[in-house]
């Protein structure tokens, strides 16, 4: 288990006990496990987000010519993704509007987004724009820690 999902199964066990308590009856008992509450949000916090380069799709630093033209496309969209993410902060991009940007399959893109989800660099904008069937679109963002990660990387922060 990864120190990600460690942190993440603590944190959403001591909420769900939070929950059950009542702070009239018991107050004790309540500051105690919102103490620790606010223990596990703060490690969660402190997690330095994931590559979005997978370890397989790292270059080494010396790359051949095979290596430099071999590279996994999956890496490059992730990339691509938080470059236009990063270029275009206004309300987000939905996964429409990355599947017609990047002119790559819905599975693909999903994926990408998906896993960039997951490991902390974007989040549900709350905002949603309705598609062409009607459907409402969730509008993805960047996250603070993202944005500045992402500087970091480019060389910018």
């Amino acid at each position: 288990m990864s120190s990600r999902e460690r942190v993440t199964s603590s944190l959403a066990a001591v909420a769900a006990e939070l929950c059950h308590l009542d702070p009239q009856a018991d107050p004790e008992a309540f500051h105690r496990i919102w103490g620790h509450l606010c223990m596990w949000v703060r490690a969660y916090e402190a997690l330095p987000l994931d590559d979005p380069m997978l370890d397989s799709e790292r270059m080494p630093s010396d790359p051949t010519d095979t290596q430099l033209f071999a590279r996994p496309k999956k890496g490059r969209l992730r990339w691509a993704i938080l470059e236009l993410l990063w270029s275009c902060p206004a309300d987000g991009f939905s996964d429409q509007d990355l599947e017609q940007w990047s002119q790559r399959p819905h599975q693909t893109v999903s994926s990408a987004r998906n896993d960039l989800v997951r490991t902390g660099w974007l989040y549900d904008s709350g905002k949603r724009m309705t598609n062409i069937r009607n459907r409402e679109m969730i509008l993805w963002k960047m996250t603070d820690r993202g944005r500045q990660e992402f500087e970091r990387l480019r060389g910018d922060g």
